[in-house]
């Protein structure tokens, strides 16, 4: 592996041990992807099948189900890779939250 490769494995690998997300609490996906396929081309299944479970971004899974590359993770997440359930999962997180309202102590309906 070129010295350029170590150095992004090892900060993708930094920023998923730190658990870093995209502003708004957002996964990103697209990182934990490529952090996957270094660690399948170096023979480390089981870690990449942890890190599947950051991946929430649906283009991600679709992108990754049609990658035989990722043929081992998909198998053994069968729902993580549920397109359906990832789009309402993603859907949810989107949805605004309501804000949350303080009642006054004295409003008790007088």
């Amino acid at each position: 592996m070129r010295q350029n490769a170590r150095r992004k494995t090892a900060l993708l690998q930094a920023l998923y041990d730190a658990q870093w997300k995209l502003p708004g609490d957002v996964e990103p996906s697209a990182a934990w992807r490529d952090l996957m396929l270094r660690l399948l081309e170096k023979g480390r299944v089981s870690e990449a099948g942890e890190v599947v479970s950051r991946v929430t971004d649906v283009y991600v899974l679709i992108a990754m189900r049609s990658d035989r590359r990722f043929d081992q993770i998909v198998e053994a997440n069968a729902a993580r890779f549920d397109i359906g359930a990832a789009a309402d999962r993603n859907f949810t997180s989107c949805r605004p939250r309501p804000k949350n309202r303080l009642s006054s102590s004295g409003s008790s309906g007088r």
